[in-house]
């Protein structure tokens, strides 16, 4: 039994650095704001928020925090953040979308945490791999999260540690992909890395990603603590598009079942784009 862990202790209300928006500073040398393409006439500013990756969606709506409300799991209990006394059991295996016996893949951004809190984290949800999708897996200001002292870490826990670099955030633009194919994303970042997400090394890290997840109990990981705000946001959509099965692990007693981007579609070739 995992010893329950506050709030406080690990940063809910704190929002980290990330690959989609501002970059650590060991990424970079410095912090930028994210790039963000200017609104376009009859875009209302809640479906320009989601657009950006400042807010999220449940089936298409746009919800805020203050407005959460608990999501129930079959044979799991997910409360909201309000909860702090509400044991969160997530079943070993579930079924997937095409209805076959499946272990869930689990999101979470690791902020500024103590590893030990973070730990905590992966051990209610019963992860026993963490999958690593920073481009640079080090951080200068949270040195607890560089690769070495990370992974260190979490084998002391019997936890893996895994990084596939070709997941990884901050992406250039794509030229060879039209502007429209996934013009939904009006923030750059995100929208390049919907582009990236259609090419070959994403595809071939997103492989990796899953037979990985169909033999243990993943986790994708990136610094930024909002699922919506960071680029783990769009690689649950590819697995979800799969037919897996996906959760974003926020503190304690708050994992949310993730749903696929509501602009999202499958092309042809099984690629998602996000077209406007």
């Amino acid at each position: 039994m995992v010893d329950r862990i506050s709030n406080q202790e690990i940063g809910f209300d704190h929002v980290g650095h990330h690959e989609m928006g501002q970059v650590d500073g060991a990424h970079s040398g410095m912090s930028r704001p994210a790039t963000v393409r200017r609104r376009k006439p009859g875009i209302s500013a809640a479906n320009e928020a989601l657009r950006r990756g400042f807010a999220r969606t449940d089936r298409g709506i746009l919800k805020m925090g203050a407005t959460e409300q608990p999501i129930r799991l079959p044979a799991a209990k997910v409360v909201s953040r309000t909860t702090n006394d509400v044991d969160v059991r997530i079943p070993v295996t579930i079924r997937s979308a095409n209805g076959r016996a499946a272990i869930p893949f689990f999101t979470i951004g690791h902020s500024t945490r103590p590893v030990t809190a973070f730990v905590g984290l992966l051990r209610v949800a019963h992860v026993d791999v963490l999958v690593d999708v920073r481009t640079v897996p080090r951080s200068r200001t949270n040195p607890q999260y560089n690769q070495e002292a990370l992974s260190a870490a979490l084998s002391e826990f019997k936890i893996d540690y895994v990084h596939i670099a070709e997941l990884g955030g901050l992406r250039g633009k794509q030229r060879n992909i039209a502007t429209h194919v996934n013009a939904f994303w009006i923030n750059d970042s995100f929208h390049n890395y919907a582009d990236y997400a259609m090419t070959e090394p994403f595809q071939r890290g997103l492989r990796r990603l899953r037979k990985l997840g169909h033999t243990r109990r993943c986790a994708i990981m990136c610094a930024e603590a909002l699922w919506w705000r960071c680029h783990r946001r769009i690689i649950a959509d590819y697995l979800l598009n799969a037919g897996e099965r996906v959760f974003h692990i926020r503190v304690e007693n708050h994992i949310e079942v993730a749903r696929l981007t509501c602009a999202a579609r499958r092309t042809p070739c099984y690629t998602l784009a996000y077209p406007a």
